[in-house]
């Protein structure tokens, strides 16, 4: 049977479980914390260095900390070079965005192409992809990606982009236009190019498919813009076909 010694565990975005659970949580004799990869708001809280948050759970007495909260960030980036091959980039960018319809943290929501004709290229293939795949119900047959958790989240996807074309950016694949019979909140896989750092729809995590791009000048500059973001769970992904620029991606990373 279910002891006294049983754990309670609230569980949600950063804001939710601190806005909702931080009292019960500060009352428990020990608040327990999981802390994933690029954890940076929750070691902020605890008063913690973030490595001592990566991928461990940390033990800490009740009163310890302020307000308890979770925040996993997991916005990866994609890398595309000139001498990519952009089908094959594309391919592998598509499936990582849009699978679990983004919902995972090891998705990847952004790209960096350099180059004006690579971002092109790379522009159509992915929205080729994107538009092909089936959207549905994930238990019927052929169904790539399914929907979004819950109202809130879908609505959370369709607000970003909202605010990417009011802010200037090119939303070359629009989700919103999804056209579904039936129950379930879906957005369709959504592309959203010519986005600048400044933008609300690359700054904040989204967790949804809702893929950004952003045109780099340079080699240089692409790595400027994936190491200026604060989010990452793991190292980003880069296409090339230069076996020194991946090397010079691994290590700059």
């Amino acid at each position: 049977g279910v002891q006294t010694c049983a754990l309670p565990i609230s569980q949600g975005n950063g804001w939710q479980v601190m806005d909702a659970g931080g009292r019960v949580l500060a009352e428990a004799p020990v608040v327990i914390i999981a802390g994933g990869p690029g954890s940076k708001q929750l070691a902020g809280v605890a008063g913690l260095p973030l490595e001592s948050l990566r991928g461990q759970v940390t033990l800490l007495p009740a009163g310890s900390i302020p307000t308890p909260g979770v925040a996993l960030s997991g916005d990866r980036h994609a890398v595309v070079l000139p001498d990519a091959d952009i089908d094959v980039a594309a391919d592998a960018i598509a499936s990582a965005a849009f699978g679990s319809a983004g919902q995972r943290c090891m998705a990847i929501s952004a790209v960096v192409s350099v180059g004006e004709q690579t971002g092109d290229a790379l522009a159509a293939a992915l929205a080729e992809r994107a538009r092909a795949l089936k959207v549905g119900p994930g238990a019927q047959e052929g169904v790539e990606m399914g929907p979004l958790v819950t109202p809130e989240a879908r609505d959370r996807v369709v607000s970003y982009v909202e605010k990417a074309g009011e802010a200037g950016a090119d939303v070359v694949l629009d989700g919103r236009e999804l056209e579904f019979d039936g129950g379930g909140f879906f957005v369709g896989p959504t592309l959203v190019d010519r986005v600048s750092p400044e933008m609300d729809v690359y700054r904040d995590e989204i967790f949804g498919p809702l893929l950004v791009m952003l045109r780099a000048g340079s080699f240089d500059e692409a790595l400027d813009l994936v190491n200026a973001n604060p989010y990452g769970n793991g190292r980003s992904e880069e296409h090339t076909s230069e076996l020194q620029s991946r090397f010079g991606i691994s290590y700059a990373v």
